[in-house]
């Protein structure tokens, strides 16, 4: 015979088995956030499409900035949002990023980034990305706009960043990964949303994940090899085009993404501080 203590162990279990498969078969939710980067922003916002595809629920949050260089109908529509916010109704997004799963940045500005980097919030979007990173949320963050070391930045002709400046802009950029933000190229933006193994990814856009702040990989003297990668942030992709070296040449203090390092492990490459 069941007695009552049994029933209602019974009955608990079953709410909780429930509640887990709710929780499983949840979409995912995620505030966007595009600030005025045109660099990485086709890529960016081709990243939130295949999260869209997947199922993905995403509100989209601009700066003014956004609104002066990028075509807001267009994210409107390929986003499939109802309403792309802004600065004047950013408020109205607070509840929603409580829940949500993640903040996504598909653009970010060297300007954006230094505010960030040094608390400063001062405008209704900055704000709730401020409110969003004391309340513990994931931030996942394409850097091509504010890495001083972008290949496309120099071949529009801003390569020649005085190196103490560039120092400044690879600070700020570090300082977010300090906050435990996920930094990547917009190339790899996808993967590292959708978490997508280093290994699944072989012939398409490759992942990249990377935390400035955590212990970078160990690096031994280098041997003879004219071939240096040049990024400070060394990503997936920039390793996959040299499938088949055992050694890779990386700058002394070049950050290397998590995704990089498993993709070295993966392909037998000896990463080298040069």
């Amino acid at each position: 015979m069941v007695n009552n203590e049994d029933m209602f162990n019974l009955l608990v279990q079953r709410i909780v088995d429930e509640v887990i498969k709710r929780l499983k078969n949840r979409p995912k939710t995620a505030l966007v956030c595009f600030t005025g980067a045109v660099i990485g922003y086709t890529n960016g916002l081709n990243a939130m499409e295949k999260l869209r595809k997947d199922g993905w629920q995403l509100k989209v949050l601009v700066t003014d900035s956004s609104k002066q260089v990028l075509d807001l109908e267009k994210i409107q529509k390929t986003l499939g949002v109802d309403q792309v916010y802004t600065n004047d109704n950013a408020f109205e997004l607070k509840d929603f990023v409580k829940t949500a799963d993640a903040v996504i940045v598909p653009t970010l500005t060297i300007n954006t980034a230094a505010k960030i980097a040094h608390g400063i919030a001062d405008t209704p979007v900055l704000t709730l990305i401020s409110q969003s990173i004391m309340a513990g949320k994931s931030f996942i963050c394409a850097i091509d706009g504010a890495d001083p070391d972008d290949e496309v930045r120099a071949q529009i002709g801003m390569g020649k960043v005085p190196a103490g400046y560039r120092k400044v802009l690879r600070d700020n950029l570090a300082t977010l990964g300090s906050f435990g933000w996920q930094l990547c190229a917009a190339a790899d933006l996808y993967e590292v949303c959708a978490e997508k193994p280093a290994e699944a990814n072989t012939a398409g856009a490759p992942a990249a994940e990377v935390k400035p702040a955590d212990p970078q990989p160990a690096v031994s003297a280098a041997p003879a090899c004219d071939d240096v990668i040049l990024s400070h942030i060394v990503s997936r992709k920039d390793l996959m085009p040299r499938k088949g070296q055992k050694v890779v040449k990386v700058k002394k203090d070049a950050i290397i993404t998590a995704f990089a390092a498993e993709t070295a492990e993966a392909y037998g490459m000896q990463l080298v501080r040069e």
